[in-house]
């Protein structure tokens, strides 16, 4: 009999039917850390600093050791076949679809791949329908949550996934059937234009063309009271189109769905001693509150420092908070030739590519644009090689390593550095 575990919402554990109670809070936090990592080893320290923070008890390792031994008892694991003891850390070994959230993630990844548009909602909606309310909503206080890895990442999945299940919807025609859903969500995220187009879509093919340019101005004011930026490109454009009764009332034809480019390099696990470092430069990356500009991060240091290594472990992290995929590459070659690279798998066909680089770049950046992609680039030697291969779309996000100090992206692109030595 399989033990189901359930994150998104309050923390639930059910054995078949028969729901399986735990109720000290510590118990309940390290759990939570374990499923949240399930099928990887999670580090004694990690869990010492996810459930004390700053000032853990003397003997913390001993209390974990206790705390997994009764978690164990309570949850019929008494012959550890769920929770394991590694030389450093603790596992909880599982299939995915035990852990709601990791069949949420497999759902997500099923959708994107699909061509088919109504198979695309269908299954991305199953996927947002597995969230109860926010992640983990009773272990512990904020405070305590804040301190779990990963929340963050996980949180920002839900809400893209929920975006392209929109897009889905909207392309199927149900625009009356969204609008109540889409004046809760921007409601509830009223800095995510994303929402507010799809909600000025739904309004306009309702025939209210009036309320949609009141959703663009409310999301307009929205912006510029409390971050103090500007709509972007993509909904002012929208919103002219509305304004001059340019956009479709019907639904277009489905087009086939944008490639998806996964290079990361293999993950390597854990890495003893940077377990802060890989949290800290990750949260960075994902980032999800509206961002002006693309979060760039620059790991700098030899390559018998590990760097390379470091990147891969964050990249993969990450990854989940970017679905429109991953790009990689290795500077040993000129930016030219990764760029062509980068390019054919975003789909473009090599008859397709631009002769000319700054019409490549052009190119690259429109197959980015509102899209969620990361780019990490490994061994760059100057601040050069960089500039073409940055997106220009802010959903999107870079990681560079190198063995020098690229000063040169820090003054211009507000690069963050650190040193992996």
């Amino acid at each position: 009999m399989h033990t189901i575990f359930r994150v998104l919402g309050p923390l639930e554990i059910a054995r078949g039917e028969e729901p399986v109670p735990l109720r000290p809070a510590k118990q309940r936090a390290l759990l939570a850390v374990l499923l949240l990592r399930a099928n990887v080893v999670v580090p004694v320290a990690t869990l010492v600093d996810c459930l004390w923070e700053d000032s853990p008890p003397a003997g913390a390792k001993g209390t974990v050791q206790a705390y997994v031994m009764r978690m164990r008892q309570a949850i019929g694991d008494q012959d550890a076949q769920l929770v394991k003891t590694r030389p450093d850390g603790y596992v909880l070994e599982t299939a995915a679809e035990n852990v709601d959230l990791h069949h949420f993630h497999a759902l997500v990844t099923r959708a994107q791949a699909s061509r088919d548009t109504a198979e695309r909602a269908a299954t991305l909606r199953e996927a947002v329908g597995l969230w109860r309310g926010p992640l983990l909503d009773d272990v512990g206080g904020v405070a305590l949550r804040e301190r779990i890895p990963d929340i963050p990442i996980h949180s920002e999945a839900r809400l893209q996934a929920l975006e392209q299940c929109f897009d889905a919807e909207l392309q199927l025609g149900g625009h009356h059937d969204l609008l109540d859903e889409l004046h809760s969500v921007t409601a509830a995220h009223p800095l995510r234009e994303r929402f507010w187009g799809q909600l000025m879509i739904a309004l306009y093919r309702a025939h209210r063309r009036d309320a949609a340019l009141a959703a663009y101005d409310e999301v307009s004011r929205r912006l510029a009271d409390e971050l103090g930026i500007d709509t972007g490109a993509e909904i002012r454009a929208l919103r002219d189109r509305i304004r001059d009764d340019d956009f479709p009332l019907a639904p277009q034809a489905p087009r086939a769905s944008a490639v998806v480019p996964s290079q990361l390099p293999a993950d390597p696990g854990e890495l003893p001693g940077r377990t802060e470092l890989v949290d800290e430069i990750t949260k960075l990356l994902v980032n999800p509150d509206e961002r002006p500009t693309v979060p760039l991060v620059v790991l700098t240091g030899s390559p018998d420092g590990g760097r390379s290594e470091l990147a891969a472990r964050i990249a993969h992290r990450a990854r989940h908070a970017f679905p429109g995929g991953q790009l990689h590459a290795a500077l040993h070659t000129d930016t030219a030739s990764v760029l062509v690279g980068f390019l054919h798998a975003l789909g473009v066909r090599e008859e397709q590519v631009p002769p000319e680089p700054e019409e490549r770049t052009a190119l690259y950046r429109s197959l980015l644009a509102n899209r969620r992609v990361l780019v990490v680039l490994d061994s760059v030697a100057d601040p050069d090689q960089v500039r073409p291969l940055l997106p220009g779309d802010s959903g999107c996000a870079m990681l560079v390593t190198s063995e020098n100090d690229l000063r040169g992206l820090t003054a211009l692109h507000s690069a963050r550095q650190f040193r992996t030595q």
